[in-house]
């Protein structure tokens, strides 16, 4: 017969709790027979049996804090994972909170789910004016300007206020859908909220009006500046330069070094379109001047070299090249292009040479420019070195894009070569297959 746990010795009980070494004294202490000659007295009664006593550990009832989903969210950086850890969130059982959701929205807009997130965006009970800049923007990354430009109205229909994102926000998607009434209400909501002095917010509603065609509109608000920053005119100096009047472009750069607003990097590439459509090399001089006084982003250099050649100035073109530290792809795309317009058809495929030797990278309008210049020589072999150059160096894909392509491809099947330029190319790019004007003013310009 199997001995029970009271008849165990103490000794092989591996671990006891408070409670067992309690009980075990006491039992132990019970059934010591009793000494005569200490005990004047019988014992009255016998000892009572020991009974175990069951205690149920119920585990204390903590809320869930959501710090660590947070965190989480703020690291994630792919879907996969942003799924993984919204599962966990919804079997574990937490209470919805603004932040945690507001991270949420923010993940699956960033993702490409504007869907998911409005899915939790509709779930909270009171959205903030993050939630709801979260979402509009999203959906404007997914090009959804119709719904963007919705909620911003549901936005003040809920009466939540709206911040200088909001308006930032729902301005972009305004001019990638040409809403231009939208954009006249968004004016007069930011007259009053008071942001019409807001440097963040006046330089978005001047590239709408210019976007939009209304030029003396962006006049009056930038007039209305009682004190215009270098982001403001940056943003008319842009408007201009893109617009039917480059002069006021340099009208507003003079005002600006008048003024003591010290100009930067993106002042002077926005500057550069307005330059090359005056063609004026005295322009040129001017702007490659204030160049010299401080050291400017290699953008700005290549933008140099792109307005000498514009403006016919070659030889001008050709030394800021070669004094050009650290050149790119682009550096070598400008001054190849500007020989080819210029007629300098040697020295383009001079160059072209120096970058199958030294294996740089061929970009496509370094591509097209050599090309271009060994059909006006006539030089078919060396059309044929060019044409297996870019083939290796997998450039077909761009020059796909190109308005130059079709031109190429002619010149090809004359030459009897089987090419794999796209010939249906409907592009209305600029010159070799580039609008440099939108270029050199576009935020990706970072070389």
């Amino acid at each position: 017969m199997k001995r029970n746990a009271i008849s165990r010795p103490l000794s092989s009980l591996r671990q006891e709790s408070v409670f067992d070494s309690y009980y075990n004294s006491y039992f132990n202490n019970s059934l010591k027979v009793p000494n005569p000659s200490n005990s004047s007295k019988p014992e009255s009664t016998p000892p009572r049996p020991w009974k175990p006593i069951f205690i149920e550990y119920v585990p204390e009832e903590k809320p869930i804090v959501n710090t660590n989903y947070n965190q989480l969210l703020r690291c994630c950086t792919d879907l996969k994972s942003l799924l993984q850890i919204h599962a966990q969130l919804l079997v574990s059982g937490y209470k919805s909170d603004n932040l945690t959701d507001t991270h949420l929205v923010q993940n699956y807009s960033l993702f490409g789910k504007p869907d998911f997130a409005r899915f939790v965006f509709n779930k909270m009970e009171n959205p903030t004016t993050i939630s709801y800049n979260s979402m509009i923007r999203g959906y404007t990354r997914m090009k959804q300007y119709r719904n963007a430009m919705l909620l911003y109205h549901k936005m003040l229909f809920m009466g939540v206020e709206p911040d200088r994102y909001t308006f930032v926000i729902t301005l972009r998607a305004c001019i990638e859908a040409y809403n231009v009434d939208i954009g006249f209400l968004i004016h007069e909501e930011m007259v009053k909220n008071g942001f019409d002095s807001d440097v963040f917010v006046v330089s978005a509603l001047i590239e709408f009006y210019f976007k939009m065609g209304k030029i003396d509109a962006a006049e009056k608000v930038f007039e209305n500046m009682p004190e215009p920053d270098v982001a403001v005119c940056n943003a008319m100096l842009k408007g201009y330069s893109l617009s039917v009047k480059p002069f006021e472009a340099l009208r507003v750069f003079f005002k600006m070094q008048r003024e003591g607003i010290e100009v930067n990097s993106e002042s002077l590439l926005n500057l550069v379109p307005a330059v090359s459509k005056l063609a004026s090399v005295r322009f040129c001089r001017a702007f490659h001047g204030v160049v010299t006084t401080r050291d400017f982003s290699r953008a700005v250099l290549n933008g140099l070299i792109d307005m000498y050649s514009k403006c016919g100035d070659v030889l001008s073109a050709r030394a800021v090249f070669y004094r050009l530290c650290g050149r790119n792809d682009v550096s070598w795309g400008m001054v190849m292009e500007g020989f080819v317009s210029n007629g300098w058809f040697g020295e383009a495929l001079g160059l072209f040479d120096c970058i199958k030797r030294e294996r740089l990278k061929l970009n496509p309008v370094s591509a097209v420019s050599a090309l271009l210049a060994a059909a006006e020589v006539g030089n078919v072999e060396k059309a044929r070195e060019i044409h297996d150059y870019f083939l290796r160096a997998e450039t077909v894909s761009d020059l796909r894009s190109l308005e130059k392509a079709r031109e190429i491809q002619d010149y090809f099947v004359r030459l009897g070569i089987d090419s794999d330029v796209d010939r249906s190319s409907t592009s209305t790019s600029y010159r070799a297959g580039i609008d440099t004007d939108t270029y050199w003013s576009s935020p990706e310009t970072s070389y």
